[in-house]
């Protein structure tokens, strides 16, 4: 391992060498994220792209190491991917400017530094904090400072060194955040809206979720006039746990069910992953680690899933209702 520069943003990165027989890259930058792989291709012109998608690339890569102890993997297709992603709202930053200060925290109210004497471990987090909010640089990250102190959320103490500290109301905050959804009776399905996947869904996903006491949510079968992606994020946030599917074409994954499984156990809302048996071998090995229900037809789906749903989350609140199929 060496000291050297970030491939991504320029900046202090520790070297760790080169893996696997494409002779790709292991990193770690706090800048960009935390480790990373790049490839021998992508080197070359990951330093290049512009600032957003520079910040859409590390929050991206944040989001991988919260997810799987499995290092994301940068590759030319993903730098031209990742102009396609959605950037955070600002209230979502500063929900993961909270997030980082419980991670950091080495005892209640410890906080962290941000001004006053320079260390190593001082110039580590405040790397760290622009890569978890999706700063471009630090006033950005002071203005969301700023507002969380303002909420109530944060408080900053100036002495001995400028530290920010979660507040009462910011852990109540975090742990509502992580939980409003347990008494839920939603469970949100994030999979392929293909004509082909008519049958899994209404014989499969929508029955063995009904039948467990709760609710499907669709996003596509929902009435709205807000951005898809606000809806997305409202919903999953809403639901107490996610059925994450994907089946896909061969060549084509779903990238959105990517995200929304991702968002989902990032949030600590339970994701049950699913895959028709033909593709099971197409899925991503970031989330193939994880225990897929692998289904053959929707009778095999709904028995499988029902299981599981009972299992794992329980009988919902609508069990002695009738509901509405």
């Amino acid at each position: 391992m060496t000291n050297q520069t970030c491939p991504i943003w320029g900046t202090p990165a520790t070297y760790i060498g080169h893996i696997g027989p494409t002779d790709s890259e292991l990193w770690d930058s706090p800048r960009a994220g935390g480790r990373f792989v790049v490839t021998a291709e992508a080197v070359a012109e990951v330093g290049d792209v512009p600032d957003g998608d520079k910040i859409r690339l590390t929050t991206w890569i944040v989001n991988q190491n919260r997810l799987s102890s499995t290092p994301a993997t940068v590759a030319l297709g993903d730098i031209d991917r990742i102009k396609a992603d959605r950037d955070l709202t600002v209230l979502e930053r500063r929900d993961a400017l909270l997030t980082y200060l419980q991670r950091k925290e080495t005892r209640i109210g410890s906080g962290v530094q941000v001004g006053g004497t320079v260390s190593e471990e001082y110039l580590v987090s405040q790397a760290e904090l622009l890569a978890w909010t999706g700063s471009l640089d630090h006033k950005e990250v002071y203005y969301l400072i700023d507002s969380s102190v303002d909420t109530g959320h944060t408080k900053l103490i100036k002495s001995p060194q400028p530290t920010l500290r979660l507040t009462t109301h910011g852990y109540e905050y975090l742990q509502n955040l992580q939980s409003v959804q347990s008494s839920s009776e939603q469970a949100f399905v994030a999979m392929w809206f293909d004509e082909t996947m008519r049958q899994a869904y209404d014989m499969g996903f929508h029955t063995a979720i009904t039948d467990t006491g709760y609710r499907p949510m669709r996003i596509d079968r929902k009435e709205h006039i807000n951005k898809i992606d606000d809806e997305i994020v409202a919903e999953i946030r809403r639901s107490r746990f996610v059925v994450a599917d994907f089946t896909s074409e061969p060549d084509n994954p779903r990238g959105g069910v990517y995200f929304e499984a991702g968002f989902a156990y990032g949030l600590q809302i339970p994701v049950i992953w699913t895959c028709r048996d033909d593709l099971i071998h197409h899925v991503h090995f970031d989330t193939r680690q994880f225990n897929h229900i692998v289904w053959s037809a929707p009778d095999d789906l709904y028995t499988k899933l029902k299981s599981r749903i009972g299992a794992v989350i329980g009988e919902g609140p609508l069990t002695k209702v009738t509901i509405e199929h």
